[in-house]
């Protein structure tokens, strides 16, 4: 019988105290694994460029960035539970959508109860994969997806071969046509597996990029994609090499 992935739960406290509790704590769940801790919020949006993670413990209340700021560079990818001594940032909390809000001291219990609401997620998104998989395999292979764009109380229907990039923007995505900008109600993970097979590449947790609309990869200080409208997109570490291989002559559709 295949063993069930462990959830792999990212911990982030300024209190040196809260972060080994709470390491202790999670280490002693079944099927619920440490990925990683960092003590404030610049350390946190480091972790999340560089570890494999499924959820964040994330206290509110840090010095430099708080809570709430960092949840916004979250991957799409991974899930928020807020952890604080004050109960009044409930309210924003839920506001960023987070799994879950747990008061210090922290109770096992809560905190089981918490994580195993990531773990019905996870599953529920896992299932969703696997019936878009299947929807992309039923579908002829040359035709590429029609997306829809509302604008107020219209619907607006788009070639995804005329967008330059798909920008991540809170709940929505934003695509961009030369200088227009349209908002799709769909998630950049859904954007990226439709568009897999018609030279779309992710090139960081909040971009997709068409491949032929890229003018110049730039690699001085950090590494930059120039596209054909002018627009300068970041690449992240984690997807760079990923990013040079569908640039390679011949390999795009690698």
């Amino acid at each position: 019988m295949k063993t069930k992935e462990p959830l792999r739960v990212l911990i982030v406290d300024d209190e040196a105290v809260a972060r080994r509790r709470l390491v202790r704590m999670v280490s002693e769940l079944p099927n619920r694994d440490v990925a990683g801790t960092a003590a404030d919020g610049e350390e946190a949006i480091q972790a999340f460029e560089t570890a494999d993670f499924d959820v964040a413990l994330l206290d509110i209340r840090m010095p430099r960035r708080d809570g709430l700021a960092v949840a916004r560079t979250l991957p799409e990818t991974a899930a928020v539970i807020f952890t604080t001594a004050y109960a009044e940032h409930a309210v924003e909390a839920f506001e960023a959508e987070a799994i879950d809000y747990l008061l210090k001291p922290i109770d096992r219990h809560r905190l089981r109860c918490a994580l195993d609401k990531v773990e019905a997620r996870r599953r529920n998104a896992k299932l969703s994969q696997v019936l878009d998989r299947l929807e992309q395999r039923l579908r002829p292979s040359d035709e590429i997806p029609r997306l829809a764009a509302r604008i107020g109380r219209s619907t607006y229907y788009l070639d995804p071969r005329e967008v330059t990039c798909f920008r991540a923007r809170d709940k929505y995505v934003e695509a961009r046509l030369g200088e227009r900008k349209l908002l799709l109600e769909y998630s950049l993970d859904d954007l990226e597996d439709r568009l897999r097979h018609f030279d779309f590449v992710r090139c960081h947790r909040s971009e997709l990029v068409r491949l032929d609309a890229i003018r110049a990869l730039h690699e001085e200080e950090g590494s930059i994609l120039e596209m054909t409208d002018g627009q300068r997109i970041p690449v992240s570490r984690r997807r760079i090499a990923e990013v040079r291989r569908y640039l390679q002559p011949g390999d795009a559709s690698a």
